[in-house]
């Protein structure tokens, strides 16, 4: 940088996936850890329909891979799960991920969705 800064850049999650991953996985970070509340769900539907006409400025992506979306957040949420009892102590965690990892198990395990959202309909 021109000031003698630095810039980091996390690669820890860079791969080669569909595009419907990409889509997935930014909203995955913007919504609720625990999105079921009704507001929460309008606010996963609005993110979508928002993300989705940006996206579509600038590619075409087939509304048939809509559908996959629950399954990219499942993914995610598995992976990250995965991550955490790899990499971190499970017994000393930040609040952010203590959070997150609350009845995370049990949601995996019953194959919650990560949001009760049909974006097939969207």
């Amino acid at each position: 940088m021109a000031d003698g800064g630095i810039t980091l850049f996390d690669f820890d999650d860079c791969l080669y996936a569909w595009f419907m991953h990409d889509v997935a996985m930014t909203l995955f970070y913007v919504l609720p850890m625990d999105c079921s509340a009704p507001e929460d769900v309008e606010f996963a539907r609005r993110c979508f329909g928002e993300l989705m006409d940006g996206y579509a400025r600038e590619n075409h992506l087939d509304r048939a891979w809509y559908v996959e979306v629950p399954n990219f957040l499942k993914w995610r949420e598995i992976d990250l799960y995965i991550a955490i009892h790899r990499s971190l102590d499970v017994e000393n965690l930040d609040p952010w991920t203590a959070k997150f990892m609350t009845n995370r198990k049990h949601k995996i395990e019953s194959d919650l969705p990560y949001v009760a959202l049909d974006f097939a309909s969207l």
